[in-house]
């Protein structure tokens, strides 16, 4: 099954010193609002992840404890975590539908736990995912629980084509970046690089839409 290249990154960097730290700060530049809580991703691995966010000013609401929303964004870094490892790349998510229950107050910094109880099998169906997500205090108090859901399907051959379509466009770029550097000077060069990115890069979407 091919994995996503989230989990790839995870694969990468979690057993190397600080790479779980540099995974988390990567997946914050990737989701600035996930940033807001200061996560870290503990544990990653299909059907499974963990991500512990400290208690700080940033999250606190008017009595000093973890914000209800900042709990639900750690809730969501979890989901969709897991989806990233779980969901194979022939296939895409998308969340759907959020269920929280908020059972106690957040005095602390919290973890969060998403696991699921079974892997499911991705076919050429899309389906719901229900993933459960607890959230727990610094003795392990559960103070939100909830099910997150999210929609699984595969991608479109269209897509996976025009994926390969641009790969191959950029190699053929690089290739005519570096003869034309070779026989028309740099500025050929810069001008065929230039071309060769056009060609590569997807339409910019209508604001307006």
């Amino acid at each position: 099954m091919a994995e996503t290249p989230t989990f790839a990154l995870w694969h990468k960097l979690a057993a190397k010193p600080g790479g779980k730290q540099l995974f988390s700060a990567a997946m914050c530049l990737r989701v600035p609002y996930f940033g807001t809580v200061l996560p870290s991703v503990r544990e990653l691995r299909p059907g499974h992840c963990e991500v512990s966010a400290p208690k700080w000013w940033g999250v606190h609401n008017h009595i000093r404890t973890f914000h209800a929303i900042a709990a639900c964004n750690l809730a969501e870094i979890a989901m969709g975590m897991l989806a990233e490892a779980t969901v194979p790349a022939t296939h895409r998510w998308l969340p759907k539908g959020m269920d929280v229950q908020y059972v106690a107050k957040a005095e602390t910094g919290l973890r969060a736990v998403a696991s699921l109880p079974a892997l499911p099998e991705f076919g050429d169906e899309g389906f719901e995912l229900p993933v459960p997500v607890t959230i727990s205090d610094a003795r392990g108090k559960p103070v939100v629980t909830g099910t997150i859901t999210i929609w699984v399907t595969p991608k479109k051959p269209a897509a996976a084509a025009g994926l390969r379509a641009a790969c191959t466009a950029r190699t053929t770029s690089a290739r005519t970046c570096s003869r034309r550097t070779a026989t028309g000077g740099r500025g050929a060069g810069r001008r065929a690089c230039r071309a060769g990115r056009s060609l590569a890069s997807p339409a910019a979407p209508d604001p307006g839409r």
